[in-house]
């Protein structure tokens, strides 16, 4: 980092955080509002304070807020264009979006002063909104859970040399996104990467046996795939958001975004749309050891 920057910034952390949503929108006692706070509150973070003496170690921590709304397909296809309207979807570069998009799956910036306009826009479609906090540790990344694919689902992938695979995925894979990501400290500011990457996966019923000298040990296997192809990378500035939610081309079911983000609950099609925002703050000091 350089000795002329007088900080030092961790993630504090104890494991992988992992949310679930995993109830369906028919279902009236899951759809309530699902709120987490971990006990320490964190306090805003002021970049300027970065200008600090010497024996001084400002420690940074990070945590993310989190909005899903599952939203009615038939009320969100005539205003998906004015939903993403006014979301930088170029920020992840324009070949990893149109990867995404051609795999029926959308993903951009959304700027601090446009995110309540979102959200209300689709709370006025009849979405379900679930909310979640979650402060993170030691650099685990952060997984998001969809739930379960809700049947054997095919997937055609596109490739960005245009090939085209396809690969049946059974029910009861957990469609899930993991978020990882990258604190960034100048002498002015302090800044995020993050990294998003599709997946479907599940813990396989059949563990792998070695030997470990005269013991006998076992390990976990993971069914799935988790899609590297599709890794966006995106810069996020203080107060961004990040949003993910279905491509056009989602109402194509044999797309990754419509296995991913889309499902059919009695007899009516919804899908997810995802925000993400990653806040910095400021979790203490110390001394500096001579």
């Amino acid at each position: 980092m350089g000795a002329i920057i007088p900080v030092l910034a961790w993630l504090i952390a104890s494991g992988c955080s992992q949310w679930r949503w995993w109830q369906k929108p028919s279902d009236a006692d899951s759809r309530r509002l699902l709120t987490r706070t971990d006990q320490q509150s964190p306090m805003p973070f002021d970049p300027s304070r970065l200008h600090t003496t010497p024996d001084d170690i400002i420690a940074v921590g990070l945590s993310f807020d989190v909005d899903r709304f599952i939203v009615p397909t038939d009320r969100l296809d005539p205003e998906r264009a004015a939903t993403w309207k006014n979301v930088d979807e170029l920020r992840a570069g324009a070949a990893p979006t149109a990867l995404w998009q051609r795999n029926g799956l959308r993903i951009g910036i959304v700027p601090e002063s446009g995110r309540s306009n979102i959200g209300d826009a689709l709370s006025a479609l009849d979405a379900k909104h679930e909310q979640l906090s979650r402060t993170m540790q030691s650099g685990h990344p952060l997984t998001l859970d969809l739930g379960p694919l809700p049947a054997s689902t095919t997937v055609f992938l596109f490739a960005a040399d245009g090939r085209l695979q396809g690969t049946t995925y059974d029910a009861g894979m957990l469609r899930r996104f993991q978020i990882d990501y990258e604190v960034k400290l100048d002498q002015q500011t302090i800044r995020v990467d993050l990294f998003a990457t599709p997946e479907l996966f599940r813990e396989s019923d059949r563990p792998r046996y070695h030997s470990a000298g005269e013991r006998i040990e076992f390990s976990t296997v993971y069914d799935g795939a988790t899609f590297h192809a599709l890794r966006a990378a995106v810069d996020v500035d203080p107060g961004d958001w990040l949003m993910i939610g279905s491509a056009d081309s989602a109402e194509n079911r044999f797309t990754l975004g419509a296995a991913l983000m889309t499902e059919d609950t009695a007899g009516r099609a919804w899908e997810t749309v995802l925000l993400v925002g990653p806040r910095l703050y400021r979790s203490g000091s110390a001394e500096k050891s001579p």
